[in-house]
């Protein structure tokens, strides 16, 4: 009976720390710091965490735009909202496109692990990334294009239930 109970409460304990998470962007020229853009543009980004306590964790992404064409980057930051992005990129923890001066044709998929961890979360793992930025909305996604190099589209990651 006992090592019916620990198998059942380990089983849910696996089950708890699989689950997958879903966290998504909305993208808009309004959420800009510190000057909006203005425009019609939008976008949105679905982060789903695949998270795996024994082997490593990883984020797949994808990215719907309305405007593809003068897309030159597309990246994740750490930051809350209302946060103006350094000019150095020091904020930049992973490239989810470019940079590039040949823009996407479409939606834009992919998969972020361990080793695409850069700046502030470099040498983390992506369990440590979800931890410590996504569950706490510290992260959040900037559109480049060649009109806004300093940004066209924000949107801040939030965890949906």
């Amino acid at each position: 009976m006992r090592a019916a109970i620990v198998l059942i409460s380990t089983a849910a304990l696996l089950a708890v720390c699989n689950a997958d998470t879903t966290y998504v962007a909305n993208l808009n020229g309004a959420s800009i710091t510190p000057s909006p853009v203005n425009t019609q543009q939008d976008g949105k980004v679905q982060f789903n965490v695949d998270r795996n306590t024994f082997s490593q964790s990883s984020i797949n992404y994808r990215i719907s735009l309305t405007l593809y064409k003068t897309v030159q980057s597309i990246t994740l930051r750490s930051g809350v909202i209302g946060d103006i992005p350094p000019n150095d990129n020091s904020n930049v923890i992973a490239y989810l496109f470019g940079p590039s001066n040949d823009a996407p044709t479409g939606e834009i998929t992919g998969t972020l692990k361990r080793d695409n961890l850069m700046g502030p979360c470099q040498g983390k793992t992506i369990n440590d990334f979800q931890d410590d930025w996504l569950d706490k909305s510290h992260a959040y996604i900037l559109v480049t294009t060649s009109k806004y190099p300093q940004g066209a589209l924000r949107g801040e990651l939030t965890k949906q239930s």
